[in-house]
């Protein structure tokens, strides 16, 4: 944390005494309203996050003391060290990492891993797991379709043999009624022809 945190530090450099009305926790450093609107035009601190000095003081004292690019939620990896197995700021890596052996750009690694041969197996990994999905999807699709034909064909099936049932069930019932009628004609007959014998031998 800055010493003179509530005085702008360009302004201060020009041994000009400006407040401070905007803190930037990467640069470590309070802004007048002038020079916080260059800072946020210049390209190379545009995509700094900064904060209003009077939320900058209200933060704990445990927090002000964490170093700068890893304060809160605006932290700043740009290297990374081997030995530690960590990412790292700018600060960290020249104070708390200047005796490790391979502390290495972020930029480097990913440009070497864009670039590997272990990157392009995992790419085309990946690819083929695409490819395998979408051949999983279309047999799916397929057997959906399948599913679909087959059902179709069944309710059809099913539809003829319930004609074929009508039809059956409708001829022997057509049957049965032809049967029943000549029974009753042929009986009808034979109680008329006893009917008629008895009353011939009534008259005699």
């Amino acid at each position: 944390m800055a010493s003179v945190a509530h005085i702008c530090g360009i302004c201060d450099l020009r041994h000009v005494t400006k407040p401070t009305v905007s803190w930037c926790p990467e640069c470590d450093e309070g802004f007048c309203s002038g020079c916080v609107e260059h800072h946020s035009l210049a390209k190379a601190t545009r995509h700094h996050e900064t904060m209003h000095i009077a939320e900058y003081q209200k933060l704990p004292l445990h927090v002000l003391q964490i170093p700068q690019f890893v304060q809160s939620m605006m932290k700043s990896f740009f290297f990374y060290c081997k030995d530690h197995e960590l990412p790292c700021c700018g600060k960290c890596a020249m104070e708390g990492h200047k005796g490790c052996n391979e502390v290495i750009n972020f930029d480097d690694i990913i440009k070497n891993v864009k670039t590997s041969t272990s990157f392009e197996e995992i790419m085309e990994t990946l690819a083929e797991a695409v490819d395998n999905i979408k051949e999983i999807q279309k047999v799916y699709k397929g057997n959906i379709t399948t599913l679909s034909e087959n059902k179709k064909q069944i309710e059809k099936q099913i539809q003829d043999i319930r004609f074929k049932i009508d039809t059956h069930l409708n001829q022997l019932q057509k049957k049965l009624i032809d049967e029943l009628q000549k029974v009753e004609e042929t009986e009808s007959k034979k109680v008329l022809q006893m009917s008629k014998t008895l009353e011939e031998k009534e008259d005699k």
